[in-house]
This record gives C-alpha cells, structure tokens and sequence, in this order.
C-alpha cells in the first residue's frame, strides 16, 4: 500500500508542478500549493487504503482459515465490500493535511536553498 501511496502522491505532485509550468508554479500562493498537495495525498489515500485494509484484515484473521478471494474476505462485514474496503478511512482524511504540508514545504526549502 505505501508504494501505491507515495507513487501517486509523488507522481502527482510532479504532474501537478509540470502542468502549470515552473513559473506560473512559483506565481501560486503558498496555501494554494499546498491545497494541490493535500488533494494529491488524498488521492493517493483512496488508491491505496483498499490495499492496506486487505493486508490488515488478512493479517489479524485467523491463521487457519484460509479465503478464495477477496469478496470471501468481506462477507463477514454487513457494510458491504465499499464499507469493507473504505472502514476508518476518516483518519487518512486528516494525514493528506500533513503530506499536503510536507510537499508544500519541501518544494519550498528547495526553492529557497536554490536561490
């Protein structure tokens, strides 16, 4: 899950950072990068947190029941395979803030440091 994560979450700041060019980029205020920095993260949140809830679920079950596939791993959750997959994600909502914080502050300590 975390490769996942930091693939979009990095992929997605550079493609961010490409499309708006090097110095319509330096123009933005810093809230507004760092909006487009907690969008990314979240992004990369909802692509990955259906991994990590597979991986946590398989590895608090039992260690003697064994599971075709992954719908046979939800069916004990009356929520459904969205609620199965997406249960607790509010907490992911809350670290995009900081991952938003942390890529806006890097590109801005390397900003500075190049200049």
């Amino acid at each position: 899950g975390l490769m996942i994560f930091r693939g979009v979450q990095l992929g997605g700041w550079d493609i961010v950072k490409d499309f708006y060019g090097e110095e319509k980029w330096a123009q933005l205020g810093s809230f507004s990068r760092f909006a487009h920095g907690q969008m990314i993260s979240l992004m990369g949140s909802v692509v990955s947190y259906p991994v990590d809830t597979i991986r946590r679920n398989l590895m608090s079950s039992c260690r003697n029941t064994s599971y075709s596939d992954i719908l046979s791993l939800s069916s004990s959750n009356s929520t459904g395979l969205r609620g199965f997959l997406y249960a607790g994600f509010s907490a992911r909502i809350l670290t995009s803030v900081v991952n938003g914080a942390l890529l806006e502050s890097f590109d801005e300590w390397k900003r500075t440091k190049d200049a």
